[in-house]
């Protein structure tokens, strides 16, 4: 819908919470309506009305709320992932390979085979703890420090 907006276009909700989850979320929705050069209009809600003055200063309160909001979502999941981490709890993904298979490969990073081990491990190299970035044939990824498969060591 947002995509196909033309200029004069109005959009309206019969209530904002239909439109949106967040705060921040509606007003992202509504930026990109008013810089369509659109209109909104919530039937529920006249003051989000972006044809008037009034409905402008609402919107635009709501765009500090949302930022607000953002930044408290920001600061309570870091805070979160503070106390976990402080806890011991393992954070992402469960690793793929067993710490038998890890030391198997790390046992032995002179010997690199000929063919990729790790699609038949089915596992990626962010899997194997590598840095995500593909190395060419002689284990360079093109990044200072290295980070190919010859790179990958015990920590």
């Amino acid at each position: 819908m947002l995509k196909g907006l033309a200029r004069g276009d109005v959009v309206t909700v019969t209530r904002i919470d239909r439109l949106a989850r967040s705060t921040f979320d509606l007003f992202a929705i509504v930026k990109q309506i008013v810089d369509a050069k659109g209109q909104f209009r919530s039937l529920a809600e006249p003051w989000a009305d972006t044809s008037t003055s009034t409905g402008r200063l609402m919107i635009a309160v709501l765009g500090g709320l949302a930022d607000v909001e953002r930044d408290l979502i920001r600061t309570r999941t870091a805070e979160g992932r503070s106390r976990a981490k402080a806890r011991g709890q393992h954070m992402g993904r469960p690793p793929k390979l067993t710490d038998v298979q890890k030391a198997e490969r790390i046992a032995s990073p002179g010997m690199l085979p000929s063919v990729d081990p790790l699609p038949h491990l089915k596992c990626s190299r962010p899997g194997f703890g590598g840095d995500g970035h593909e190395a060419d044939q002689h284990g360079n990824t093109g990044r200072v420090g290295g980070g190919g498969v010859g790179a990958l060591r015990a920590s």
